[in-house]
Parts: structure tokens; sequence; C-alpha cells
């Protein structure tokens, strides 16, 4: 988890087509999608994008390499494409929203998509279970909104003074759940980049520690407990 390269391999081994466009070029599209399209070079190779409602749920498109499902969101100054070949799967009635798929949602941790703007652009199952919040109502909302006050400075600091070069940033900050309660979270977190090494936002992991957290507190309290009875049978034996 502390290694950047590790963010990039699981956009690239999405099963789903994942694109970036800005100012009407490709910039930067991933393995899968290669593979439906071949090589593409050109925006208009994907399909007819002008169709695609941002935020709207997956539709078919034309496109070079025939019909695709596609869908778009807003991602800074650009645009972030979602597309793959038709299949019975998407057709299926409740499948909703596809996106888990971009970024591991299978992990029990918080997967994180910021835009250089700060506002989140993508969050995986993880941050319902882990937060309480619906995922869809933190979409396009600031990233310190859900972060602890005496947390917000330091996020905005680490957030534009943005990770070491080719590593990850990794502190720990409280977040505001929808109960109202606060939970640590280990982020750890680096750049997301095109393929031209372009700064697109920022892309990262965020881990409850409260076991972790509960268990030194603990064994502060225990190691505390010990120093004292040492310290009295010292004075004992003097």
């Amino acid at each position: 988890m502390n290694d950047p390269e590790f963010y990039r391999r699981l956009i690239d081994a999405s099963p789903v087509g994942i694109a970036f466009v800005r100012a009407g070029k490709l910039e930067f599209i991933n393995r899968a999608g290669k593979e439906i399209l071949g090589e593409p070079r050109a925006v208009e190779e994907i399909g007819d994008l002008d169709s695609l409602t941002s935020e709207h749920d997956w539709q078919l498109i034309r496109s070079a390499a025939g019909r695709l499902w596609a869908r778009r969101s807003d991602f800074g100054e650009g645009t972030l494409l979602l597309f793959r070949l038709p299949g019975e799967e998407l057709r299926a009635p409740g499948m909703g929203d596809l996106r888990h798929e971009i970024l591991v949602e299978r992990l029990a941790d918080v997967v994180f998509v910021i835009d250089l703007n700060g506002k989140f652009v993508f969050l995986n199952q993880g941050f319902t279970r882990a937060t309480g919040w619906k995922r869809e109502d933190w979409i396009g909302r600031h990233f310190t909104e859900i972060v602890a006050p005496e947390y917000r400075d330091l996020t905005r600091e680490r957030f534009h003074a943005g990770p070491p070069p080719d590593g990850i940033c990794q502190y720990t900050i409280e977040i505001l759940t929808a109960d109202g309660r606060r939970i640590p979270a280990e982020l750890r977190v680096t750049s997301l980049r095109d393929q031209g090494g372009r700064e697109l936002g920022r892309i990262g992991t965020a881990r409850d520690v409260s076991e972790r957290r509960r268990f030194e507190e603990e064994l502060r309290r225990r190691n505390e407990a010990l120093d004292l009875i040492l310290n009295t049978m010292g004075e004992g034996v003097v």
C-alpha cells in the first residue's frame, strides 16, 4: 500500500475502460480501454460523448469498436469516461452504479479520488460502511467537510503540498460520521496523473484505525499502572 504504482495498477486492473479527456483531447486510457478500443488516439474513436449526461446512468453509444455502454463524470478541468462492451450484466435491473469496479470495491478501506479543486469525484462503498454517509451525497463536495475541524488546516496543507515525488503521503486524522461520531482514519494519498505526467488530482485510501488506537491506549494505561507499581515497590525497599 506504500507503493504509488499500486493505485495505478488498480486502475489498469479494472474490467471497465477508463479514460480522461481534457480540452477535447484524450490524455489517459487504461488497459481495459485499450483492449476494447484498440489504441485510440482521438476522443472521437471512443464515441459520441455529447450524448452522455454528466453523472448519468450507463448509456449506449456508438464508437469505432461498435456499441458501448458508457458514462461520464466531471473531473476537475476535464471529464472522466467509463465504458465497456455491452453485456447482460449491465442490463440486469438493480445493477445501478458500476463505478465500484474502477477502484478496489473489494477492499475494506475507503478508496477516494479528489480533483485538483479538492472535491470528491469517486468514493467506494467502503466510504458508506465506515462513515454511514451515502457516497453519492458526497460527490462534488470538498473533502474538508468530512474532516474534524482541528484537522482541516493540516489536510489542506497536505493536499496543496502534494505527496513527495513518486511517493505516498501518510498521516492520521479524524473524520466525521453520519451519526455524529468521529473515527481516526489513517490516510495514504498519492497523485493521480495522466500518461504525460500531468497531475489530475489525488487518489488514496482511508483506513479506520479505531481498534488500533484503543489497543494503544490500553497498552499505555497498563504501562502507566506498571510504572506506578514498580515505583511504589522501589520506594518501599528504600
